[in-house]
């Protein structure tokens, strides 16, 4: 979701938005999970065991794409799209997710130390260098 909305902003299309935008999700910047991971095979308490190395911080789809289109393209255009439109009948989007991050804060001493808006930051100057519009 966020490649894709990086990738309609550079190229000035439309950002589009699946449903009423109001859906949550709460993302994590690949440095953070690259080091959650490292930690989880570096820990002897954590052999064997399964880890969420995540944020809890919510965002709404909507306030991604409008973070997006602030710091990546501002003339870029929102548009919502119904499930229907691109999934066909009976798709059923949920409506929250939020990791379980507790055993990772525990056992890892994991935290994310990288939000949201600097990570979509570092994350599009790398598209604008590599991607090609």
């Amino acid at each position: 979701m966020v490649a894709n909305f990086i990738r309609q902003a550079l190229r000035g299309d439309p950002i589009t938005v699946h449903g009423d935008g109001k859906q949550t999700r709460c993302f994590t910047y690949i440095e953070d999970a690259v080091a959650g991971t490292l930690l989880a095979g570096e820990v002897k308490e954590a052999l064997g065991e399964a880890f969420n190395v995540g944020s809890t911080s919510e965002t709404s789809i909507l306030d991604l794409a409008k973070m997006v289109k602030r710091l990546a393209r501002p003339k870029s255009p929102i548009e919502f799209l119904t499930y229907e439109a691109y999934y066909g009948e009976g798709f059923e989007d949920t409506r929250r997710r939020v990791p379980s991050v507790e055993k990772a804060k525990r056992l890892l001493g994991f935290t994310p130390r990288v939000d949201l808006e600097t990570g979509l930051k570092k994350t599009i100057a790398w598209c604008r260098e590599h991607y090609t519009h």
